[in-house]
């Protein structure tokens, strides 16, 4: 026998009526078992080999699938194909060469390089002038991805998103001053960034230390209010609150996630430029709820939620904790969240606040853009309270009478605030609170949480 054709398998489509299936290469087995079937679900690509109720007909050269039964419906492929089996059946049983037993040797090697060369048409080789990379496979990690690692030299494990991708490399950088540059660039560039299908992008950032002015563990961008220049980036809906992100007003978060010994510190910059549902079902008739929204640092999954208890920022954890409470330690830069048995790790941002009725929200309070906010110039008449939304215990306060004549600005004298709250201060406007050549008609605050 010669083998001239170099043709190992034949694919088919049914379409409800056919149950048998031709094959038009040579075989090497009497009983056909080096003959296999296979089905394939053209809509999901799902295969499998077909074992049972089928009928091989090796005089005819065909299959019959199925042998009892409906035929197949419309939908699959049918691929028919030859396993030559990896043996060496040739047995010289004389001194001489038998030519029969020779080419019935050579038949089944030219068979079984047919096989491969098929094979390796439908697999991943790499270009003919590569040498010296790394093409083997890591252990495999459920929703993982394969990709090069930071040198080019091999294959490694990484998240399924655009941001992870560009996240683990960045970690695996060995240049420290390289990586904090990365960081610098992926947060300078990321309004400019394509945001995910779902309008929300989160990137991981090492610096070896931050801008001058820049935050962490805030909102560094958002939409506010023209008038009051507070924040407005929250809505609700009944028991529901909504995140508003806008393409040319994107919510961009920084989550502080600790230091790094390499690269200083670590953030996590989560951007929303669409209009997200955090908040769902909050519990009705609450005086006080904190919403945060939480990152899930192994799977990049975002998700909002609430606490009814203040959280704690300190250097120090404090004692004794509720279960539920929150901490953001100021001296690892890690927020943190009591269990009942011990604190655990973070990446979570306090963004608001609300007050809930029977069926729906009363109030709002977003917090403030980067920890800061200047107030609208304020008419002021008496005592005044105005809500500063810092959202943390302020550190900073300054309180200015505003000249309506010669806009000159005069700040308050010594205790003439008070009564501060998270999100609130006090202002006392009389004349006399006023320095020299101060009006009380006009007054404007400054509030800064201070880091």
């Amino acid at each position: 026998m010669t083998v001239q054709n170099t043709n190992r398998k034949d694919v088919y489509t049914t379409n409800g009526t056919t149950i048998y299936w031709p094959y038009t290469f040579e075989i090497f087995t009497t009983d056909g078992s080096d003959i296999k079937l296979y089905e394939t679900n053209i809509s999901t690509g799902d295969t499998v080999e077909i074992t049972e109720n089928l009928t091989k007909e090796i005089d005819n050269n065909r299959i019959k699938y199925p042998t009892s039964g409906e035929p197949r419906p419309t939908g699959y492929k049918i691929t028919v194909a030859r396993l030559t089996g990896r043996t060496q059946g040739t047995t010289l049983s004389t001194q001489s060469f038998d030519p029969k037993n020779m080419e019935k040797g050579l038949d089944k090697l030219t068979a079984i390089a047919q096989e491969l060369d098929e094979t390796n048409s439908r697999s991943v080789t790499a270009s003919i002038s590569e040498q010296g990379q790394g093409y083997s496979f890591p252990s495999p990690i459920p929703g993982k991805i394969l990709g090069w690692n930071n040198n080019g030299d091999g294959l490694i494990n990484l998240d399924n998103t655009s941001a992870g991708m560009e996240a683990t490399l960045i970690q695996q950088s060995q240049n420290a001053t390289q990586a904090a540059n990365n960081a610098t660039e992926t947060i300078n560039n990321l309004i400019a960034t394509a945001f995910e299908d779902d309008k929300i992008t989160v990137k991981k950032a090492t610096s070896v230390s931050n801008k001058p002015g820049s935050r962490r563990q805030t909102v560094i961008s958002g939409m506010v209010d023209n008038s009051s220049g507070g924040a407005i980036f929250i809505s609700w809906s009944g028991l529901s609150a909504m995140l508003i992100g806008l393409p040319t007003a994107p919510v961009i978060c920084n989550l502080a996630a600790g230091y790094d010994l390499t690269c200083g510190e670590i953030n996590y910059i989560i951007g929303f430029t669409g209009s997200t549902t955090l908040w769902t079902n909050l519990p009705a008739n609450k005086s006080f709820l904190q919403l945060y929204i939480d990152l899930d640092v192994a799977t990049n999954t975002i998700t909002g939620g609430y606490t009814e208890l203040e959280t704690i920022y300190s250097l120090t954890a404090p004692i004794p904790p509720a279960i539920d409470q929150h901490w953001f330690d100021l001296s690892q830069f890690k927020m943190k969240r009591y269990n009942g048995t011990a604190w655990e790790d973070k990446v979570r941002l306090m963004v608001g606040e609300c007050v809930t009725g029977t069926s729906g929200i009363n109030s709002i309070i977003t917090y403030a853009i980067n920890g800061r906010i200047t107030s609208y110039v304020m008419t002021a008449s008496g005592t005044i309270t105005s809500t500063h939304a810092i959202g943390t215990p302020l550190i900073q306060v300054r309180c200015y009478g505003m000249t309506a004549s010669n806009g000159t600005r005069n700040e308050f004298s010594s205790g003439r605030i008070g009564n501060i709250t998270r999100t609130q201060l006090m202002i006392y406007g009389s004349a006399s609170a006023l320095s020299t050549g101060g009006t009380a008609s006009y007054v404007q605050y400054i509030a800064d949480r201070g880091w």
